[in-house]
């Protein structure tokens, strides 16, 4: 039996279920209000200029200038994230800002058994801060200058 801290592999179908179940079971109102709540984005993010490996998928949110991007650590072209390895699931808020997106970190969490459980909390958290007042210099103009600052904050 393994360890609620080993790192677990999933699919794309397990991560769209359990974002269902989020969605279904915490966030009741933005489902009643909207008919798509998430989808994913991965071409949509690769012809703006984005580079990436894994899918990436979207969040509305009830306000309308900020989403939620989740990039889900799962391989494009195989459907499923890695066996091994501790590449995270990543959860960051997209805020349109006069014709441009400013990027905010939120959580990284690691594949491990309580990912999901883990996972929904920081969308229930994001959910909130969406709508209450963002402070500007707290986003980046990119993903990759984000990834940096939030690696430096690690150290």
């Amino acid at each position: 039996m393994g360890s609620k801290n080993t790192y677990k592999s999933f699919t794309e179908g397990k991560f769209r279920y359990e974002m269902l179940q989020i969605v279904e079971k915490r966030l009741v109102d933005l489902k009643q209000k909207y008919k798509y709540t998430f989808w994913n984005i991965t071409d949509e993010w690769r012809e703006k200029g984005n580079e990436t490996w894994e899918l990436v998928y979207v969040m509305k949110t009830d306000n309308p200038a900020v989403d939620l991007i989740i990039f889900t650590s799962i391989y494009e072209k195989t459907r499923k994230s890695r066996d091994k390895n501790e590449d995270r699931v990543r959860l960051v808020m997209r805020w349109k800002i006069q014709k441009k997106y400013m990027f905010g970190h939120l959580k990284r969490h690691n594949r491990t058994g309580n990912l999901f459980k883990n996972l929904g909390n920081s969308i229930v958290e994001a959910q909130r801060r969406a709508i209450s007042r963002l402070d500007y210099c707290q986003f980046e103009d990119s993903v990759q200058k984000l990834e940096i600052v939030s690696l430096e904050r690690d150290i």
